[in-house]
């Protein structure tokens, strides 16, 4: 009975482990492709602000209204967009720049 047992916890712990590596390419799935969300800080003017697009290949696809300076940008065909977001967040006149990521809400017991 003891093994049984434990041949069934031990392929719990595998169900469990396969499942959060599926978790985690579910949540690389998430974010839409090539897109990235930036906020640039306050004062920084519209030139300036068109002038990083320009250098970094950026189409912007919308200015958010309800946050100011905060752009949706589509890089180009083939960037590496983990990196572009690391070089954008060193840029002083921006406050970050993060990947468009889908989310969902989880459902919680109380």
């Amino acid at each position: 009975m003891r093994m049984i047992l434990l041949i069934l916890m031990e392929m719990n712990i595998m169900a469990s482990f396969l499942n959060a590596e599926s978790e985690k390419d579910k949540l690389e799935e998430r974010g839409t492709q090539g897109e990235i969300l930036v906020r640039f800080k306050v004062g920084v003017s519209e030139e300036k602000i068109q002038s990083v697009f320009d250098q970094y290949k950026l189409t912007v696809i919308e200015k958010y209204s309800l946050v100011e300076n905060l752009f949706l940008c589509h890089t180009r065909e083939g960037q590496d967009v983990h990196q572009l977001i690391d070089v954008l967040n060193q840029n002083s006149e921006i406050e970050y720049a993060e990947s468009n990521q889908k989310v969902e809400a989880l459902d919680v017991e109380s």
